[in-house]
């Protein structure tokens, strides 16, 4: 198979496994996401390499990512209750999935890699507000966060087996933000922000099928890592 065709077709899996149905914003937001990277990408081969293209999926913690540069929620929640219950104490709790990462790149030249990627997390909040040590309010929610982002890495190092990189991505997260009980009368935000990511340091380690590991800081947190493929 040629390579502009390879290309088409993983370009064209990934649209598909990421076009499942979706709110109208988000099919806008993937397609023109798809649409940009077909164009930066034809005319053929740009690199010296023989497997300019690459599908990855990894994963990551669910802590300090989205939900850590997302306060919005805990202000609202926090401010609204604050102005009706008066409390002694008050309990936190936030846990997660852990970050889903999905993404296609394609070398652009020998040293410079473009693509985009999608992540998802999803975060389960409690808060309890406490009188003498009784609670007098529960409130408990989800928030997730579908997050779409533009990507360009810089190789410093790439060899047959090892590459080194670091780079950085752009994009939108989606916001979705459900009562499971207690906040029945909260308004919960339903947004849409302004996402990044900056890879401090990244390496894939094998040739076809590789592992990789980055760490940065952003929407798709401080660490995460998975399987890459290039053909």
């Amino acid at each position: 198979m040629k390579t502009n065709e390879k290309f088409m077709s993983g370009a064209c899996l990934l649209y598909i496994c990421l076009c499942k149905p979706k709110p109208l914003h988000m099919k806008k937001a993937l397609l023109f996401l798809f649409v940009s990277i077909v164009f930066l990408s034809a005319g053929g081969k740009l690199s010296a390499q023989d497997d300019p293209n690459e599908i990855y999926f990894g994963y990551g913690p669910g802590s300090l990512t989205a939900q850590s540069l997302y306060e919005t929620t805990n202000d609202i929640v926090n401010g609204i209750v604050h102005e009706i219950f008066q409390h002694d104490q008050v309990n936190e709790n936030s846990n997660s999935t852990g970050i889903l990462l999905l993404g296609y790149n394609r070398y652009i030249s020998e040293k410079l890699k473009l693509g985009f990627g999608a992540s998802y997390v999803s975060y389960t909040n409690s808060l309890d507000y406490l009188e003498n040590g009784e609670v007098k309010q529960h409130f408990k929610w989800s928030d997730s966060f579908i997050t779409i982002m533009l990507r360009f890495d810089f190789h410093y190092l790439r060899k047959e087996k090892i590459s080194l990189y670091s780079g950085l991505a752009l994009g939108a997260s989606f916001i979705n933000s459900k009562n499971i009980s207690g906040a029945e009368d909260l308004k919960l935000p339903q947004e849409t922000l302004f996402a990044f990511q900056l890879n401090a340091f990244g390496i894939r380690f094998g040739k076809e099928f590789a592992f990789f590991l980055e760490t940065g800081f952003g929407y798709n947190g401080l660490l995460n890592g998975g399987l890459s493929f290039q053909f």
